[in-house]
Formats: structure tokens, C-alpha cells, sequence
């Protein structure tokens, strides 16, 4: 005889809760087994929907341009080269860019990945600087020890060395603050990868340049202590400031501060032009006193007179 019992696997699995031992008619399933499925079953549709979201954006980049993607992968390079990240995980700061290392030591130090198990020897170590970024003003921080890992995929610095070295970490919803007897370090903000990036100088370039492309040449002229027209173009051309564009048709109004500020006074006649013509035509006086002490006769004041044709001078005492 043949044996006509179902075994688990040849069972429909049953839609409602997920278990393969019965159909769905035969589902006596308790609700919260039921709720769990379908919590499990809406986020396995999510995470495709997503996935095939991604995988359609990236065609579509290949197809329109290879260098699109070169361009957008060398920024994203750029990014981690010049950017610095907060990291509770590691134990060392660590960089892969050996040109911004300074006071360069030998040493023998191993780093473990923080994923898998990979093993990767430094045999080098020095000095950043780094150009801190607190409510618009810069703050230089020089960090020490810092090992080179050209394996390394972004700048990091660790939140162990900073506290072995005496100072305070912060960490709240979407920054941390580093302090150091009270006062502040650095502070790192929550980015779109979800780590805490350092704050730095030249962060905000793009920004930068679209509030600058709007400052008019008379702005200019007033921040650069009041330059001449023909200089600052000349300085816009030679890219000697950053961000400063002037359009060469664009020419600087009447500024009444160079004109009151570069005034210049009319020059002396050096030969002395007489009006007189005879003397006693024009008399010279002046009184002059009280003098102490006084003189051998008690006078404290004098008054003198000059001609002003023959220069010949008179000065009388007075008490």
C-alpha cells in the first residue's frame, strides 16, 4: 500500500503566518505570530523596492556617460581625502594621505579592519593640522600620532586618543563637541553616511562661491580697504583671492570716502611774496606772558613789533 500522509515539504507554505505545516484554511495561527509575518514580509518588500531603485539609477548613469561616474567617484576621493571623521571604534588616528603629515617617525603597528579581520602594517607615523571650524571661526587643533594607512578609506580620529589626552566628548542627537578645560576643540555634525564629520575650514566651498558670485565690485572695494577699480579686476583675473569674480564691464560708482580719504593739500609757495611797499605800512604785534620766573626788573610779560617791509623787530617789557 502506498502511504498517502503529506510530509512537511510537500505542504503549501501557508501565506497568512509563514509556517509550512498547514494551508491557509488551516491556520489557527495566534494574531502576534500573524503581525510578526507581515512586518517581516513589508520590510523584505521595502528593502527590494529599494534595491531595484538602485540598481536602475546605476544603469542609467552607465548608460548616459563613463565619465560621469569617473568624475563622481574622484569626488567622492577628493571627499575623504580633505574630510576627517569622529570614531568611537578605533583605537588610533589614522589617515591614508602622507602629504599632510608632518614630523614623520618610523614605527611598527598593525591595524586590524574593522569589518572583516585584515590585518595591515604602518610603519609610519606624525603630525596633522587640522583647521577647526567653530560658529565661523577657525580653530587650528595639531593631533599627534597619527599612523598612516594608505589602505584607509577615510581620515579618522579617535575618540580613545582624545579622551587618553585629557579632553571631553559630547555626543548628542546630531553633533559631538570636543572640549578641553571647558573650552572648544572641534565640533564633528551628523552627515548623509551617518558619521560624525569634523567641522573644517573650506567645507562649504560650493556654498561659498554662490554667495560670492552675487557681492557687487563697490562690496569689493569697501572689504579690500578701498582699492582702485583697475586693481581688483586685475586681482579677479589672477585669482590672488579666493572667490572674488568682478565682470569687467562692471565699473565702481563715485565713492565719497576715497574722495574726502585721498584729498591732497595745495603746495606752499617756496619765495616769500611781500605786499608792502614801504615801512610802517603794516606793524607785527604780540604780547606774550606771564613768565616765571620773572625778570631782574619784576616784568612777567613782553610785546614786540615787527615791520613787515624792513623786518625790524622792537620788544618792551611790561609788568
Amino acid at each position: 500500500m502506498k502511504n498517502h500522509s503529506k510530509t512537511t515539504s510537500d505542504l503549501q507554505k501557508c501565506t497568512k503566518c509563514g509556517l509550512n505545516n498547514h494551508s491557509v484554511n488551516e491556520c489557527r495561527a495566534p494574531k502576534w505570530r500573524i503581525d510578526k509575518f507581515n512586518k517581516k514580509k513589508n520590510k523584505q518588500t521595502t528593502e527590494q523596492n529599494q534595491s531595484e531603485k538602485t540598481k536602475v539609477f546605476h544603469l542609467e548613469v552607465s548608460k548616459t556617460s563613463n565619465v560621469l561616474q569617473i568624475k563622481e567617484k574622484q569626488k567622492n576621493e577628493e571627499d575623504s581625502d580633505d574630510s576627517w571623521f569622529l570614531d568611537s571604534g578605533c583605537t588610533h588616528h589614522m589617515t591614508k594621505n602622507e602629504k599632510i603629515l608632518f614630523e614623520i617617525n618610523p614605527t611598527n603597528f598593525t591595524v586590524i579592519g574593522p569589518i572583516e579581520e585584515t590585518k595591515t602594517s604602518t610603519t609610519k607615523k606624525g603630525k596633522i593640522k587640522l583647521n577647526c571650524l567653530i560658529n565661523s571661526t577657525v580653530n587650528p587643533v595639531t593631533f599627534k600620532d597619527v599612523l598612516l594607512v594608505p589602505t584607509l578609506r577615510k581620515n579618522l580620529i579617535s575618540v580613545q586618543k582624545i579622551c587618553e589626552a585629557g579632553a571631553e566628548v559630547e555626543f548628542s542627537k546630531e553633533k559631538a563637541t570636543v572640549r578641553f578645560e571647558k573650552e572648544i576643540l572641534f565640533i564633528a555634525k551628523l552627515d548623509e553616511s551617518k558619521l560624525f564629520k569634523i567641522q573644517l575650514k573650506g567645507e562649504k566651498k560650493n556654498e561659498r562661491k554662490v554667495e560670492t558670485n552675487q557681492i557687487s565690485i563697490q562690496t569689493w572695494h569697501e572689504r579690500l580697504g578701498h582699492l582702485s577699480e583697475k586693481t581688483m579686476k586685475q586681482m579677479s583675473e589672477k585669482r590672488i583671492i579666493e572667490d572674488l569674480k568682478i565682470n569687467k564691464k562692471e565699473k565702481l560708482d563715485f565713492c565719497e570716502v576715497c574722495n574726502k580719504g585721498k584729498q591732497t593739500r595745495s603746495k606752499y609757495d617756496k619765495k616769500l611774496k611781500r605786499t608792502t611797499k614801504e615801512i610802517g605800512e603794516i606793524i607785527h604785534s604780540d604780547v606774550a606772558g606771564p613768565i616765571s620766573p620773572e625778570s631782574h626788573g619784576g616784568a612777567k610779560y613782553f610785546v614786540s613789533f615787527i615791520d613787515d617791509f624792513s623786518r625790524k623787530s622792537f620788544v618792551f617789557f611790561m609788568k
